[in-house]
């Protein structure tokens, strides 16, 4: 299995990055990807039981589930089903996870995903190069995030909240 992981700190409060970063509406607002929710979670809409469908342009589709939600610290997805052009494409997806840590006024997150292609022969050559596709694109989905953070008016009065942004890209 190939291991994704990136991280990075926003300087806003730990609830606003979750929410910035698990609802399926705003979470994927970067280029042509547009995600919906087939079904809702059973305690919260996004949450336990939740099943997303992801479109990047008319070329791919996926659908993942929720397995685990725990608000504000983490959440897990799997990627059930994954086709290019309308065909399956030969991938195991292990889990795909997202952990939120306090640091007093920034948040820092963690999102990792583990996957490897089952082509034979080829499969293995190809994981790190995918890799490397996404965790170009979770950056840049958490980028977008700190932009739509530092951009609206921050929840409860928390004016520090309002100033998120990026401040490591590691």
């Amino acid at each position: 299995m190939y291991l994704i992981h990136v991280t990075k700190t926003f300087d806003a409060d730990v609830e606003r990055v979750f929410e910035a970063l698990s609802d399926h509406e705003t979470l994927l607002t970067v280029g042509n990807a547009v995600c919906r929710l087939i079904d809702e979670g059973s305690e919260e809409r996004d949450g336990v039981g939740a099943v997303r469908e992801i479109r990047v342009g008319s070329a791919v589709r996926f659908e993942e589930a929720i397995p685990a939600f725990d608000r504000p610290r983490s959440y897990d997805y799997r990627i059930r089903t994954l086709k290019v052009l309308g065909v399956p494409f030969p991938a195991k997806h292990e889990r795909g996870w997202l952990e939120f840590h306090d640091e007093g006024g920034s948040t820092r997150v963690e999102w990792r995903s583990r996957f490897r292609i089952t082509l034979p022969i080829i499969g293995p050559r190809l994981d790190p190069f995918l890799g490397r596709v996404f965790e170009r694109e979770f950056g840049r989905i958490m980028k977008a995030a700190a932009r739509r953070l530092a951009s609206s008016s921050p929840s409860r009065g928390d004016v520090a909240g309002a100033r998120a942004a990026v401040v490591d890209g590691s």
